[in-house]
């Protein structure tokens, strides 16, 4: 008889669950982030955990800028301080 597995969930974040609007122009550290397809968009979103002023908070981001520049910050190394803009249409990193 083969041995029973457990289950392995997905990955989830802790943290209060917030609009990227709550966080918008503040310096925060982006702690880190998953990469996941959407099923509503012919593009990619993330879910991210951040530190706003000490306290986990988690939010979503579907714009492709803020996703470029996460996968690139991944590759320095997480984590990382930084405010998210809006410049124009679009939200990126400041």
């Amino acid at each position: 008889m083969s041995e029973i597995r457990r289950f392995e969930s997905e990955r989830i974040f802790e943290g209060e669950k917030i609009e990227i609007k709550d966080i918008l122009d503040k310096e925060i550290t982006i702690k880190d982030f998953r990469e996941l397809e959407s099923q509503y968009y012919e593009h990619n979103y993330a879910i991210v955990q951040a530190e706003d002023n000490g306290k986990l908070v988690t939010f979503n981001v579907n714009s492709t800028i803020l996703i470029k520049q996460l996968n690139k910050e991944k590759e320095k190394g997480l984590p990382f301080i930084a405010k998210i803009v809006k410049k124009g249409k679009y939200y990126t990193f400041a």
